[in-house]
């Protein structure tokens, strides 16, 4: 099977973001999404999403519905945005490929109309797929709702596509897939990439790395695991690239602003990772959290790969929003491991029983090698 990466570049173009942010006054009727989906014959599943102020003002929904010259209505509670509907219709010869014309109405308690769901047609009966016999590939539907750009500047879908259909799995082009945002097609923003057969073994691995004068004893035995990690990774075949982040370096340009080594770009083998990494330390204020923001925000990380991180320290953190940061990372799926003193002033907080453990990482002792992360 092959995996082909959709990515919605959300910030590039504003006017395009993918986001749903409820807007401080609406024009009644406003429109909200909905979906429809056949279930069996006759039988359709309706989802609706109305905007947060018409949830606030809506006494009850209205789901519309006709066939030709047939139709009906049925009252949904105001709290029930979800509704199975059975066509009851006196056309019996109807052909298999007739369709339902759906909406659904929000109403206010003076039964004015306040919203409107986009009009939507479903098929009446239930189709098997045609991909193997009609000629035509099936329709996946995804939808992703109420998301702020500022947060997901970046989304990303995986499809996995078989070699069952007539056309072959590794030549769909990028005019196979559509997005749309608030029913408009998005033309910009947008791109498919064949990522390879199965699960993909991309791996882009930051290292956030404490540089300051109370590392002194350690910072030789932490650069030599650094590389032999690097080196092991390489050794099992992986697709990897690595970056580094230095933290409480005084000799680093902004300090004690966290160092994003390489302009953010990611070094391409684990010997140029290592030759990146000095052996010095100077300085005394450690933004651990800091340097994990700093992290997601700018390295350059490639389309679809996974990413890990490994913080290694000894000493809590003097700066940055480390809820923050665990919700960053969450947010894109990043784990940070920690090589850390837990004993350190605030680390257990910062570090033991927080960004590390809520991220779902592994925790080290600041020396230790990192092997277990090989399981």
């Amino acid at each position: 099977m092959q995996r082909f990466s959709l990515v919605f570049l959300a910030a590039l173009i504003p006017m395009l973001s993918l986001t749903a942010v409820v807007p401080c006054a609406l024009d009644f009727p406003a429109e909200f999404d909905q979906s429809t989906r056949t279930i069996e014959d006759r039988i359709i599943e309706l989802q609706w999403y109305p905007h947060a102020e018409i949830q606030r003002l809506v006494d009850h929904y209205e789901v519309h519905w006709s066939v030709g010259a047939e139709s009906g209505q049925i009252d949904v509670p105001a709290q029930q945005l979800t509704y199975t509907l059975a066509i009851d219709t006196q056309m019996f010869f109807l052909p298999s490929d007739a369709q339902v014309e759906v909406q659904v109405h929000a109403i206010d308690s003076a039964q004015e109309l306040i919203g409107l769901g986009e009009l939507d047609n479903a098929l009446i009966f239930a189709q098997e797929t045609l991909g193997r016999t009609g000629g035509r590939l099936p329709i996946l539907g995804l939808s992703d709702r109420g998301f702020e750009d500022a947060q997901f500047p970046t989304l990303f879908a995986w499809v996995g596509v078989d070699s069952t259909g007539l056309i072959p799995q590794d030549s769909l082009p990028q005019s196979a897939f559509e997005v749309y945002e608030d029913g408009a097609l998005i033309t910009d923003c947008f791109q498919v990439e064949l990522t390879g057969s199965g699960q993909g073994n991309q791996l882009d691995f930051v290292f956030l790395i404490d540089h300051s004068g109370s590392m002194i004893d350690e910072i030789t035995d932490v650069r030599n695991n650094v590389e032999a990690f690097a080196t092991g990774l390489e050794a099992l075949g992986y697709d990897v690239k690595f970056g580094y982040v230095r933290f409480g370096y005084s000799s680093d340009p902004g300090y004690p602003i966290p160092y994003v080594a390489n302009n953010g770009n990611l070094y391409d083998t684990a010997a140029d990772l290592a030759n990146a990494i000095p052996e010095s330390v100077s300085g005394g204020i450690e933004r651990g959290c800091q340097a994990a923001i700093d992290a997601v925000n700018e390295i350059n990380f490639r389309v679809g790969s996974l990413k890990q991180f490994l913080l290694i320290t000894d000493e809590d953190s003097d700066g940055g929003d480390c809820q923050h940061a665990i919700n960053l990372c969450n947010i894109n799926g990043i784990n940070i491991h920690g090589a850390v003193d837990c004993n350190e002033g605030s680390a257990q907080a910062h570090y033991c029983n927080g960004i590390i453990p809520q991220t779902d990482g592994l925790l080290f002792a600041v020396r230790d090698p990192f092997d277990q992360l090989f399981d």
